[in-house]
């Protein structure tokens, strides 16, 4: 398969308690980013698709679940959350105006926000990737612009389609600002309530 990684399937179908017909891809998410040219000695664009994308040093899937968006990430340790184990994965809810991977805390990170699901696909995605994180895969840029921004310069963030790709379905916010933790919740009940109706 791409990037030279272990059985990841096209397709699974999984039964689930709540729904014998749970359905799960796992998506190409499209990128481009600035790369270094040695020759030219110039940035260029460097584009593409791929099943494992690095963004800020933490490798990203996009799995749909039933038509419904779910990122995971591999933890790498570096987060400051030190009862989540380094090299697993878990979901999150899209990625910040300012570059932040919108998750919980730790209780939620490792009782995966309550949704048993959430649960069997990490566990399937440490199976069968497991802990890649000195494992060369694409890699693309977060956005970075800070959470005084002018709103105006929303439509930059067309320039990152796999910010897009990822946030489909999804309502992220920014960090530290004092509606985080709101609007956090809020972006999770909504998606779980997604979920809820695309599985029922």
């Amino acid at each position: 398969m791409k990037n030279g990684l272990k059985h990841i399937k096209e397709f699974e179908i999984f039964e689930s308690e709540s729904s014998p017909k749970v359905r799960v891809f796992i998506k190409e998410i499209p990128y481009e980013t600035k790369v270094w040219d040695p020759i030219g000695k110039r940035k260029v664009t460097d584009s593409g698709k791929t099943k494992i994308l690095d963004i800020a040093g933490r490798k990203i899937v996009l799995l749909e679940i039933n038509g419904v968006n779910c990122p995971f990430y591999l933890s790498t340790g570096g987060g400051g959350k030190k009862n989540v184990p380094a090299g697993e994965w878990y979901p999150f809810f899209g990625i910040g105006w300012d570059g932040w991977f919108n998750k919980g805390t730790e209780s939620d990170i490792i009782n995966y926000y309550d949704v048993p699901l959430l649960k069997h696909y990490s566990e399937y995605l440490n199976k069968e990737i497991g802990d890649i994180r000195d494992k060369m895969t694409p890699s693309a840029h977060a956005p970075s612009f800070s959470s005084a921004r002018d709103f105006s310069e929303a439509g930059k963030f067309s320039t990152f389609p796999h910010i897009e790709a990822i946030n489909k379905d999804l309502s992220p916010t920014d960090n530290e600002s004092p509606y985080t933790k709101n609007l956090f919740y809020e972006n999770v009940k909504r998606w779980k309530d997604n979920l809820r109706k695309a599985i029922s």
